[in-house]
């Protein structure tokens, strides 16, 4: 021999179902471990599939009535959002700050007023929509018509959840939709 292998010990025909029983214990545990976990997020993911199939009834049901007010009613409450979201900075951007993390006067800085100011802008460009037309060689008129078409489901990034939610809800509602937007499953 060449002395490489002075200090290694010979493993007993014993010691060695006892290490092979070991692994297979270790790889049972991590095997059920595994399994309630994912029986955990299948539970979990049902229950959010019934609540969101919850809210989208609930919205659906709404929409008729919303699709059909004047639009002009619809931005008087969009621009009501933004007045009480503008009084309620304080607050709303503590809940922010400590919702994901970042410090306070980034959401009191640019997080609120940058979500206050998306509901002020849609509910004004609501009232404002040009609409457009072309000729198809004298055979047709291809226009645009800007109308409510149902329910939109929002999905929005857990690091600025407030300002993405505001981003994508408020043109949607001032232009007569409703929407759904679960919160965010890491926030």
């Amino acid at each position: 021999r060449d002395g490489r292998h002075r200090f290694t010990k010979s493993i007993t025909d014993a010691e060695k179902r006892a290490l092979a029983a070991a692994s297979k214990t270790v790889r049972d545990a991590a095997s059920r471990l595994a399994e309630a976990e994912k029986q955990t997020a299948i539970a979990r993911t049902v229950r959010d599939m019934e609540a969101a199939k919850t809210h989208e009834d609930a919205a659906r049901k709404a929409f008729p009535a919303w699709a059909n007010m004047a639009v002009d009613r619809r931005a008087r409450i969009l621009l009501r959002i933004a007045d009480l979201m503008e009084q309620n900075l304080e607050e709303l951007a503590e809940a922010e700050s400590k919702d994901t993390g970042k410090i306070l006067s980034v959401t009191r800085s640019l997080d609120l007023p940058r979500s206050v100011s998306h509901f002020r802008f849609f509910a004004t460009g609501a009232m404002h929509f040009l609409s457009e037309s072309h000729s198809m060689e004298d055979t047709a008129v291809g226009y645009t018509l800007r109308q409510p078409i149902g329910v939109a489901g929002v999905i929005k990034p857990w690091n600025t959840p407030l300002y993405q939610l505001t981003l994508r809800v408020a043109p949607a509602i001032a232009a007569g939709n409703k929407v759904v937007a679960p919160p965010s499953g890491v926030t």
